[in-house]
């Protein structure tokens, strides 16, 4: 996009045929109303300076105006420790004009991470003092090892007491995967949860409910004679 012109003598208007212009580049589509050229195709404009031009002594300076695109890599190692305690990060940018060395852009933006994600499954039917097994599975998105690693289930009315699961290690783009065994001692409707953390990340949850059918007559006896029911 065109965007200045610096012209000695002083150019009091610019006529940009922008219509016309865009047309012939078939760059209408975007807008009409200012001037969008394709890289290397000709295009028409016309100054109106105050005093005739003079080839020899008088010059153009243009200015062209183009949105930048820059890939910013943030190394974890930079932001992973302070993301222990806080839930999104501050990036400032600075950017200095080539032409006028005193001229500083400065922008400023918040940014909440995305989420790791942490996946529980209970398939299957659950029922009342009969054994069900729930799935975990963490991935790590990280280009780094994760160190001091564990998975915590846990549910009132499911497990007795919480199950842990560690790993010392996980490698980049790894994934811990463990499955628990248990045999929930209440009916009704249940919530199991799922807690991750290691070195880098902590309170990572997921849950799922777990719709506990009662159990059958004979296995309640059953459980009773083995000291089981609570």
């Amino acid at each position: 996009m065109f965007s200045d012109c610096r012209y000695k003598p002083h150019v009091h208007n610019v006529q940009l045929y922008c219509t016309k212009n865009n047309k012939e580049d078939r760059t209408d589509d975007i807008a009409v109303n200012r001037l969008i050229v394709r890289r290397g195709q000709p295009f028409q404009l016309t100054f109106h300076a105050e005093q005739a031009f003079r080839p020899r002594q008088d010059f153009f300076q243009f200015v062209e105006q183009t949105e930048q695109f820059l890939l910013i890599n943030i190394p974890f190692a930079n932001y992973g420790p302070k993301m222990l305690v806080n839930d999104s990060i501050k990036v400032l940018e600075m950017a200095r004009n080539s032409y006028d060395p005193n001229e500083i852009y400065i922008a400023e933006k918040d940014f909440v991470p995305q989420r790791l994600t942490l996946t529980l499954k209970a398939p299957g039917t659950a029922v009342q003092f009969s054994e069900i097994v729930a799935e975990v599975v963490f991935e790590n998105p990280l280009p780094k090892t994760l160190k001091n690693c564990s998975i915590t289930l846990m549910g009132s009315g499911l497990l007795q007491q919480p199950e842990i699961c560690r790993a010392a290690l996980i490698g980049p783009r790894d994934r811990m995967k463990v499955s628990v065994r248990f045999q929930p001692c209440c009916a009704g409707l249940k919530k199991l949860v799922a807690d991750f953390q290691c070195s880098a990340f902590t309170k990572i949850s997921a849950s799922c409910n777990i719709d506990v059918k009662p159990a059958l007559a004979d296995n309640v006896a059953q459980v009773m004679m083995n000291g089981y029911l609570i």
